[in-house]
């Protein structure tokens, strides 16, 4: 990928404040144009199955509740989404790499 979605402002996602949370919502907003593009280019299936059928959006999304102080959820639980983010992101770079390299990415 030429703009890789995981970089430097990806590691702020795992602190549970003000710079978590505005991290958290940057990539959240990368991850959806990145869907949106695949998207029109390939269709609506390849789109969900590169970018893991919405649950990265999904942890994302869940990590900003957190960063809210969202009752029930704690540090603990952010890390647990963040990771399953991070993990689930790297693969899917890899295949838009792999895979959809002339999207220019």
């Amino acid at each position: 990928m030429k703009k890789p979605v995981i970089d430097h402002i990806w590691s702020k996602i795992y602190d549970q404040d003000a710079l978590g949370k505005s991290a958290a919502q940057t990539k959240l907003e990368e991850v959806k144009a990145l869907h949106l593009r695949i998207h029109e280019a390939y269709g609506s299936e390849v789109a969900d199955n590169v970018l893991g059928q919405g649950l990265i959006e999904h942890a994302l999304a869940r990590c900003i509740e957190i960063q809210d102080g969202k009752p029930g959820l704690d540090y603990d639980d952010l890390q647990i989404y963040a990771t399953f983010a991070t993990t689930a992101m790297n693969h899917s770079q890899g295949i838009i790499n792999k895979e959809l390299s002339e999207l220019g990415l």
